[in-house]
């Protein structure tokens, strides 16, 4: 089996909630004009990371999600709103 396959077939399913929480994080980060490394500066983590919470691929702490909440100057509370 390929290291690719065995990646997509093993790959955990995270909860649609944290597709919605990436796609606000990305497009509050986009309308102001900020960088991944910028957000993960801010938030202490690598701008890897900011690129998969955004993508809905990795969980995100309360913590750092408060991180991230203030440096797009938004709360937590609008990023994770139904």
């Amino acid at each position: 089996m390929k290291a690719n396959t065995y990646k997509k077939r093993f790959r955990p399913k995270l909860e649609p909630l944290y597709f919605v929480i990436g796609r606000r994080i990305r497009s509050l980060r986009k309308q102001q004009s900020l960088t991944l490394f910028y957000i993960g500066k801010c938030a202490g983590l690598t701008p890897t990371c900011i690129a998969n919470i955004e993508a809905g691929a990795q969980r995100v702490t309360v913590h750092a999600l408060l991180e991230i909440a203030k440096a797009l100057e938004t709360t937590i509370c609008d990023l994770t709103a139904e």
